[in-house]
């Protein structure tokens, strides 16, 4: 039914790493798997959400638990490598049964008491131990030798909650993170320290932030509706003026051009270009009725780029002209929230993660949707092709993050963080790895594929 594999990995070269264990439930069947995994000391794991869920045919489902720090309770509990922790993992097939993923632990306890009493329907239990390791290379699993899914890694400071946006730096080790609570920080996501050298942007809360390589910026939108730019080699502030009203919700950096494009919640739902090669000079991109989620530039053609809006459209730009005749306009139906190019079959694509749980695929060329991704429990906060794999990644407030085959787009693997919801991720330049920013913490994972 399923195969399995568990490890825990405890770290000790950062100290702002947790211990976290992923249990990777690898579906070689046809038919969905419902499964629901009972911790023996539940009190020992941050996880806030029920540890239950369906795993697709032919699919990897990665759980990734956080044990908790808390030095007090650790000392109540007897030690985790006396064999005295473990989980019983009860699995069952169940076709097109319709399981509400939603809902509580409870329910899916009662929908396996159930089963087990209906011929028909055989339930799987395993108790898979816990055995903790000082590096991976140590660990065993408790099923299959072969591993099946992503490494994990967790951080879950206080200064590392409640991600609001992400980006990656693509030659230092550095990602950027800035959060619900206004606070902006650069992490090496080599040891996972905050860097101390670089200082506060602003004092202002901030809510959106992108390196500006070339320049060795950071552009930081606050919620008052400024941008401030700061030098990050020098510590230094290079230019802070009002863009907007008010919260700033999307910067954008221009690949080869002096430009950076914002976005707010202003009333007249703007996208503004700025030139910092001409005193920071603005242009106004007028058409969008809802507030602008995202924007993306087009990589075969630095002169256009795609924004997503939550008036239910994708509008498609052209940097050159504002006239609104060129702008070409895909209707969603839905709350577009993130939105990313990708090549299919020498073809572009749009993939544009949506509220209603779906991802949808446009085609460009003939600007038809064309596909729907269709697996999350809850609304597509960030949606991305991977740049160096053939794969797409999208994440949602259902807590999970899910890997699709972007040429067959079958799903090849879902990553349950129970960290909450995924707000944003970005990728590691020449590496498979992505960091991932959830409502209680950060994860890095390296991204397996069959």
């Amino acid at each position: 039914m399923l195969s399995i594999s568990l490890e825990v990995l405890r770290k000790k070269k950062a100290a702002s790493m947790s211990s976290s264990c992923s249990l990777h439930l690898d579906n070689k069947g046809n038919d969905r798997v419902v499964f629901l995994l009972v911790a023996n000391s539940p009190s020992r794991y941050l996880a806030k959400d029920p540890l239950c869920g369906v795993v697709p045919p032919r699919c990897i489902y990665t759980l990734t638990l956080t044990m908790c720090n808390n030095k007090q309770q650790a000392l109540s509990m007897p030690s985790i490598d006396s064999g005295a922790d473990y989980f019983t993992l009860h699995s069952v097939v169940v076709g097109q049964y319709e399981l509400d993923k939603d809902t509580i632990s409870a329910e899916y306890e009662e929908f396996f008491k159930k089963t087990k009493e209906e011929a028909g329907h055989e339930v799987q239990e395993v108790a898979l131990n816990v055995i903790c390791c000082q590096q991976q290379a140590d660990c065993g699993t408790s099923s299959d030798s072969e591993p099946t899914g992503p490494t994990v890694e967790i951080i879950t400071k206080a200064d590392a909650l409640e991600v609001s946006s992400m980006d990656v730096h693509p030659i230092e080790p550095w990602i950027m993170t800035t959060h619900r609570v206004g606070s902006l920080r650069v992490w090496n996501y080599k040891t996972m320290a905050m860097l101390k050298s670089i200082q506060d942007v602003t004092d202002e809360p901030v809510n959106v932030a992108k390196f500006v390589v070339r320049e060795k910026w950071i552009v930081a939108g606050d919620r008052n509706g400024c941008i401030h730019v700061h030098n990050y080699e020098e510590n230094e502030e290079v230019e802070s003026f009002c863009a907007h009203s008010s919260c700033i919700t999307t910067l954008a950096v221009h690949p080869t051009d002096p430009f950076v494009f914002s976005s707010s919640n202003d009333a007249g739902h703007l996208i503004k270009l700025w030139n910092w090669d001409n005193d920071w000079e603005c242009k106004e991109f007028h058409g969008h009725v809802g507030t602008v989620t995202q924007v993306t530039f087009n990589p075969n053609d630095s002169n256009s780029f795609a924004s997503a809006s939550k008036d239910g459209t994708v509008k498609i730009w052209s940097i050159c002209s504002d006239d609104p005749s060129k702008i070409i306009t895909l209707k969603l139906d839905e709350h577009g929230l993130c939105v990313d190019y990708f090549t299919r079959n020498n073809q572009q694509h749009l993939i544009v993660g949506c509220n209603d749980k779906t991802a949808q695929i446009w085609k460009l060329e003939t600007k038809e949707r064309v596909h729907e991704l269709e697996s999350h429990t809850n609304l597509i906060s960030a949606a991305n092709l991977h740049p160096e794999l053939p794969i797409l990644i999208t994440g949602s407030f259902d807590g999970t993050v899910r890997i699709w085959n972007s040429i067959t787009y079958k799903l090849e693997n879902v990553i349950g963080f129970h960290l909450g919801a995924v707000y944003a991720f970005g990728c590691m330049k020449g590496s498979r790895r992505i960091v991932v920013g959830c409502h209680q913490g950060i994860a890095m994972m390296d991204i397996s594929l069959p």
